[in-house]
């Protein structure tokens, strides 16, 4: 498995999350063999009577990714034209790629997709530096760690969490407090898929204060690859600011268990100056991955239909939005 975000347990956790069904098609020819999973959403009306789909990569990253070949040229060519043969059996009118920022498989299917730059996502490099919080976090970052550790906060590791109550505890309390949307508020069957089917590619780091949890952070863990992946936490701990502490704790065992790169992710924008890119590059000066994202309509004829039927109904609010007719 090259990562988390291709195994098939983590697509099928994606489908409360992008509503729809995750599919999986792979391409095994004399040339070598490629796999591309993604959530099959219906649109949300019917054309002339039929049901159709669009494609999207799972929450997170993802995409169509070469796993062997020996002549790469011909199999992304056979890939092209299987793939879009399927497309149309399966009634299936375009597709959206969010690419894998660290395993850059935008390289390899710039001639199939349109692929463009997002932005810029970061890492903490664990592999080429002996203390990666001395090397690769800012100072500010470093004095929040010394603030929790000064006011007694004790991370703990969980490797493979067999339950993640406290976690949910906290992360709803963090929702709350921000006052998020239904989406971010997960069923019971998101947890239950965690310490299961994806228990092995996870690690909580709790942060204790005399003995009481006051935040909790998700990784996800697989093949050199460390993800951040949800955090919650309560007032105690943004009291204290030392929450830079959960990350550093993450980051000694990651180093100390071989991992080679903590992925952080990137802001809410594109923009330099994003508030939540800039958070982050706390714990990843040195180290920034592209995120690049790639678009295909592989049925013009149908999505322009598509695209025809919510104009006429005064639905498009951003034009520049793909797939148009979700806009």
């Amino acid at each position: 498995m090259l990562d988390i975000y291709f195994n098939p347990a983590y697509g099928k956790i994606c489908e409360w999350v992008d509503g729809g069904a995750c599919c999986r098609f792979e391409l095994n020819t004399e040339y070598g063999q490629i796999v591309n999973q993604f959530i099959q959403r219906p649109l949300p009306f019917l054309i002339d009577g039929v049901q159709y789909y669009d494609i999207v990569t799972p929450y997170g990253y993802g995409g169509p990714i070469v796993l062997c070949s020996s002549d790469k040229k011909r199999l992304i060519e056979e890939y092209e034209r299987q793939f879009s043969r399927y497309c149309e059996e399966n009634r299936m009118i375009c597709e959206f790629i969010r690419y894998h920022p660290i395993l850059k498989n935008y390289e390899d299917f710039s001639g199939v997709y349109e692929n463009s730059f997002s932005r810029h996502t970061v890492g903490t490099n664990l592999k080429d530096f002996d203390d990666p919080v001395q090397s690769e976090y800012s100072k500010s970052a470093r004095r929040e760690v010394r603030k929790g550790e000064n006011a007694g906060v004790v991370c703990v590791i969980h490797e493979h969490p067999a339950d993640l109550r406290v976690f949910r505890t906290l992360y709803e309390e963090t929702m709350d407090r921000n006052h998020a949307g239904a989406m971010y508020y997960f069923p019971d069957a998101y947890y239950e898929m965690l310490t299961s089917e994806l228990r092995e590619s996870v690690l909580e780091v709790q942060a204790l204060l005399d003995g009481e949890a006051i935040a909790s952070e998700i990784y996800f863990i697989s093949n050199g690859l460390m993800h951040a992946h949800l955090l919650g936490s309560n007032s105690k701990l943004l009291e204290i600011g030392g929450g830079a502490i959960i990350e550093a704790t993450a980051a000694r065992w990651g180093k100390e268990h071989g991992y080679q790169y903590i992925h952080h992710g990137g802001g809410r924008s594109s923009a330099e100056d994003d508030p939540l890119y800039l958070y982050k590059k706390k714990f990843g000066k040195n180290t920034e991955f592209d995120f690049y994202i790639g678009k295909k309509i592989w049925n013009p004829a149908v999505y322009d239909r598509a695209v025809q039927i919510r104009r006429a109904q005064g639905v498009i609010e951003n034009p520049d939005y793909f797939p148009a007719y979700r806009g």
